[in-house]
């Protein structure tokens, strides 16, 4: 979808706050690799109850230089604009990066209980609901191997039984039914068929061969601005980087076929085709997003993906979500990083040996993948503080939900997915486009 840019409404502001705003600041919560490994092997011997997280990206005059510029567009945009939808959208974009810089003030000054604040209103809380939802699920599945003849799956799930809350219940989670998956699935093929077509085969790819693939793929559709990089920190998934154009690659990653086809239409189909047309529509904020626009940037790549299933088994997000429950307590029980870990280790244990895995190999999996998750449920603490994290990554399960539940409600809305980075679920930001006319045939 390639869209008109005669009639921008908003081309001198999207210039000044793409220079000030288009951070992503939680990549400032990233850490020196080598620190940080240091750190887990500690951990995994048992010599930290806690790790340390350490934060050399985060500058107190890189923050407070791009505060004041955003304070000053805002300023300036109140006095000078004469569109009143103009001036509100930018007003709450701005308003919200510059949460998003005090929430980082408050990391350098380790006040984590600021922190968490500054997290729940910027990303919000888990509900009570969607987490024991969660834990009834599980608890039908571990109850199928609690006679296990398999020895160690068996003592896995009874040992897991006993430290998940004893009070559960299911109530009644919406559902996308078979009708709207296949109108998904049809309207994603029809937009991305040509993105995800890849040859069948059942090798894995690599960090260097996802790269050579994803930029023959934006070639093809004619996006020469944006670059595919090789990640050598600590990070360990793939991601956009709006600042520099950049979709990131972590040096570990590996996926196969499928997992290759969910991520272009994930990366490639959501983030930066979003991010594309959004930037030659009538309202170039609409590039970098409107407000609380991330949770529903999530919401429609996991929905596509989805889409492209047989089935649909559960809504996406769910690691992040429970990870997050579990540190806030939803149970009753606040936990710091370690208490944390161990109850997802024992989660991730589970898993991996009820898909076939060999003991010994699951044990790594469940360690490792344990102590990735609540490295990114803990940055921005001290790791040491029951009940104090960074809630940001329930917004995946949420945001899968939103969508699926706007779609229901207006199935017609998919086809304006693409414009830019705008919330369908969102009455304000559907409102933008239908005043502006941004519809699918702009």
């Amino acid at each position: 979808m390639r869209l008109s840019q005669k009639n921008t409404l908003d081309k001198k502001w999207f210039t000044l706050i793409s220079k000030a705003g288009s951070f992503e600041f939680y990549r400032l919560l990233d850490g020196n690799k080598k620190f940080r490994n240091k750190q887990q092997a500690l951990f995994f011997k048992g010599t930290l109850k806690n790790p340390v997280l350490d934060y050399p990206f985060l500058k107190k005059t890189f923050l407070e230089k791009n505060k004041k510029e955003l304070s000053n567009i805002k300023t300036t945009l109140l006095l000078k604009e004469k569109s009143d939808l103009v001036k509100s959208a930018y007003t709450l974009k701005i308003d919200e990066k510059i949460s998003e810089i005090e929430m980082l003030e408050a990391v350098a000054k380790k006040d984590f209980k600021k922190f968490m604040d500054y997290s729940i209103r910027l990303y919000g809380q888990p509900s009570k609901k969607l987490f024991y939802n969660i834990i009834s699920q599980l608890k039908l599945k571990i109850k199928k191997h609690l006679g296990s003849k398999r020895l160690n799956l068996r003592n896995v799930s009874v040992a897991l039984w006993k430290t998940l809350p004893k009070k559960s219940f299911f109530d009644g989670l919406f559902y996308p039914d078979a009708k709207l998956r296949s109108l998904v699935k049809h309207e994603t093929l029809k937009e991305f068929g040509k993105l995800i077509a890849l040859k069948k085969t059942r090798r894995v790819f690599t960090a260097s061969e996802i790269r050579k693939i994803f930029d023959k793929k934006l070639r093809k559709l004619g996006i020469d601005d944006w670059k595919i990089k090789i990640d050598y920190t600590s990070n360990t998934s793939i991601y956009v980087d709006q600042k520099k154009k950049a979709l990131i690659i972590p040096i570990l990653k590996r996926v196969c076929n499928n997992g290759l086809r969910y991520l272009l239409i994930h990366e490639i189909g959501t983030h930066i085709l979003r991010r594309k047309n959004g930037e030659k529509s009538a309202l170039q904020l609409l590039g970098l997003g409107l407000n609380d626009v991330e949770m529903a940037e999530e919401g429609i790549a996991t929905v596509r993906g989805q889409a492209l299933n047989k089935n649909f088994e559960d809504f996406s997000g769910i690691d992040g979500f429970l990870a997050v429950s579990f540190a806030l307590g939803l149970d009753g029980k606040p936990r710091d990083f370690r208490e944390t870990f161990e109850m997802l280790k024992q989660y991730y244990l589970f898993n991996s040996l009820c898909s076939g895995d060999d003991f010994r190999g699951a044990e790594r999996y469940a360690k490792l993948t344990a102590w990735d998750r609540c490295v990114r449920t803990f940055r921005g603490t001290n790791c040491k503080m029951p009940g104090i994290c960074f809630t940001k990554d329930i917004i995946y399960r949420q945001g899968n939900i939103n969508i699926w539940k706007a779609l229901l409600k207006n199935p017609a809305e998919i086809k304006r997915f693409s414009i830019g980075k705008y919330d369908p679920a969102n009455p304000k930001h559907t409102w933008i486009l239908d005043q502006l006319n941004i519809t699918e045939k702009n």
